[in-house]
């Protein structure tokens, strides 16, 4: 007898298509995928007449690397995600330097939340061993952040890196892969990531080439310079031997709109054909999320969120600052000129009447200009400014998102206040929605097999993404004719409606709206998973 049986349900899968079958659950894995109405026993059964069974969705691009220690994920598991990959864009907790904590605390807490003392001084292993101890409710994988790597080892410094520094953050990179890490991320937009060279970041590459892990980068530019990012991280695939994956892919800026989408794909397709293994994600909106701070020159960063501080209260700094945005300039997208500040909307802050404005709104209600408002918000909330950024075109993103090797992924930011983007609660269903109900521009198992077998392959999931004999029971239930995303710029956090099950490594998740008390999910670590 099964412990779980799915009658009757039509599965929709990446790899075999769409077919009515009655699918058999034993223990935490799928014990056998029979004909409908197989007359098959269990202890459990859910009638899945007229629902849809599908994969558990593997998100490969979340910042919930302290979701763990939070009371819980319910916003995951409404959505259908039982697996999710963090440490994204060179951010990770860990490793971390004691003498260094304090400062990537600051910077990084717009994107992963508030980081606990506890985890000051913490090698990647102890953190993954802490994850470990905490009751999961989805699969849980981890990215080793080069930004923390070097943080760990030079802090937020300029300097060129000396060899021993260069040796030691490859030292630490080899003991991430060690502890379990599913792959490296660079965050090269962001402080210090950005002041490495090509041939530096290659060097770094080349250990996640030796130990068959891949790289996966939030490139240096998006904008104006986004072609010569691209080339950049094709030169790191070439010369380290590393597998290249594109994040959240895009032409962000208005001048870059309806045509740069093209040469990006022109060049890694190029790449491809030469033999160079380089894959993209994107996810379904026109508009981005990060700080306030990554819109400064790099230069002004080299001392981390304090040293802004500083800037910014200084006279004469604040004047340097504020001419900067107003200045274009070869190797760095100033988003400030090719947004404007109208496209910038607040998504944190200590004072609930700005979330939800643009600075620009605000400034012009405040009587100043809009890059006065930003400095004296950024020194009022301490340098914590999460912000939304509308930078892309929708013919773009339904362009990327519609190439047949394309990922599907949230990119969800977790800091701990203010209005989230709405891709934290509904990335998922807004994908479908949009791409297989409303525009008909993928069938249903395609757009499926973009947010669950695919990513499970590229990241080394073994015996996941798939409704197949044999693999884990990570597996979504859905009512196709109620399936809709519902979270909105104004209204992030609404859960999507039509997701009626949620079954991680086996046992039930997700019913009837409400996380269970399953506690299934595990720490997924490389050459373990």
């Amino acid at each position: 007898m099964f412990d779980w049986l799915i009658q009757n349900a039509h599965v929709v899968d990446g790899e075999r298509g769409e077919f009515q079958a009655d699918v058999a659950l034993s223990g935490e894995r799928i014990a056998a995928v029979l004909p409908p109405h197989s007359g098959a026993q269990a202890a459990h059964e859910v009638v899945a007449t007229g629902l849809w069974l599908m994969p558990g969705i593997v998100d490969i691009h979340r910042h919930a690397d302290l979701a763990p220690f939070a009371q819980g994920l319910g916003c995951e598991l409404a959505q259908g995600i039982t697996t999710m990959v963090s440490g994204n864009c060179g951010f990770s907790p860990a490793p971390n330097a004691p003498q260094t904590f304090d400062a990537m605390r600051a910077y990084a807490m717009p994107i992963l939340g508030e980081i606990p003392e506890a985890v000051r001084g913490m090698s990647t292993a102890a953190f993954y061993e802490a994850v470990e101890k905490r009751p999961l409710f989805v699969n849980c994988g981890y990215l080793a952040g080069n930004g923390d790597l070097r943080r760990s080892v030079a802090g937020f410094s300029d300097a060129p890196l000396s060899a021993k520094q260069m040796d030691r953050i490859c030292g630490l990179l080899d003991e991430a892969f060690d502890a379990g890490a599913l792959g490296l991320s660079m965050g090269i937009m962001y402080t210090p990531e950005c002041y490495y060279s090509t041939a530096e970041l290659a060097t770094v590459a080349k250990v996640a080439a030796r130990r068959g892990r891949p790289v996966i980068a939030h490139i240096r530019g998006e904008g104006g310079s986004v072609l010569s990012s691209v080339e950049e991280m094709l030169q790191i695939g070439r010369a380290s031997g590393a597998r290249i994956h594109i994040s959240h892919m895009k032409a962000a800026g208005t001048d870059m709109w309806g045509w740069a989408v093209d040469q990006m794909l022109e060049r890694i397709r190029r790449a491809q054909r030469e033999g160079l293994d380089v894959t993209f994600d994107a996810y379904p909106y026109t508009a981005g999320s990060t700080t306030l701070l990554s819109l400064f020159p790099p230069e002004m960063l080299a001392e981390g969120t304090q040293g802004v501080l500083r800037l910014i209260a200084d006279a004469q700094g604040r004047k340097r600052v504020l001419k900067a945005f107003e200045t274009a300039r070869s190797g760095w997208d100033n988003f400030i000129i090719t947004l404007g500040w109208g496209r910038v909307t607040v998504a944190g802050s200590s004072q609930a009447s700005e979330v939800g404005r643009t600075i620009e709104a605000l400034a012009e209600q405040a009587g100043c200009t809009p890059g006065e408002y930003a400095l004296d918000m950024l020194l009022r909330e301490d340098g914590c400014v999460p912000v939304v950024l509308e930078e892309m075109a929708q013919e773009d993103v339904d362009k990327i998102l519609c190439q047949p090797d394309c990922l599907v992924i949230s990119d969800s930011l977790y800091s701990a206040s203010g209005r989230p983007h709405p891709r934290k609660h509904g990335a998922f269903q807004r994908f479908l929605c949009r791409y297989v109900k409303e525009k008909g521009l993928l069938s249903p198992a395609q757009a499926v097999g973009k947010m669950t077998c695919l990513p499970a392959q590229f990241m080394g999931l073994k015996e996941r993404g798939s409704v197949k004999e044999g693999y884990f029971a990570d597996l979504v239930l859905m009512d196709w004719e109620r399936l809709k995303d519902r979270a909105t710029y104004l209204e992030p956090e609404r859960e999507s409606e039509g997701i009626e099950t949620v079954f991680v490594n086996g046992s039930p998740a997700w019913q009837k709206g409400a996380a269970s008390r399953a506690h299934a999910g595990k720490l997924l670590r490389g050459d373990r998973t």
